[in-house]
């Protein structure tokens, strides 16, 4: 699979299952700072980590906020709602 970093172009999925352009705006990785952390915010981040999140600015066609930013949105594969994927590839 491809590395998700800054400034990648990707789709997001909405809730009604419709595919918008989206740019990766943060992507999170395993924490290694020397601060510690209250346990439930260790735990959040891991299951954003696991579940390859990232924070998105997403482009919605026909809205009065065109321009809208999403966080911890989950990596899927096969374009389940409220997900991020890499764009199909057309030939």
């Amino acid at each position: 699979m491809q590395k998700p970093t800054i400034s990648r172009a990707v789709h997001f999925v909405d809730g009604a299952g419709t595919h918008m352009a989206a740019t990766i705006s943060y992507v999170y990785t395993p924490y290694s700072g020397n601060v510690p952390r209250e346990p439930e915010q260790e735990a959040r981040w891991k299951t954003l980590c696991d579940a390859q999140a990232v924070d998105l600015h997403v482009f919605w066609p026909d809205s009065e906020q065109p321009v809208q930013f999403v966080e911890g949105v989950p990596f899927n594969e096969t374009a389940g709602p409220l997900s991020w994927h890499w764009p199909e590839r057309e030939e």
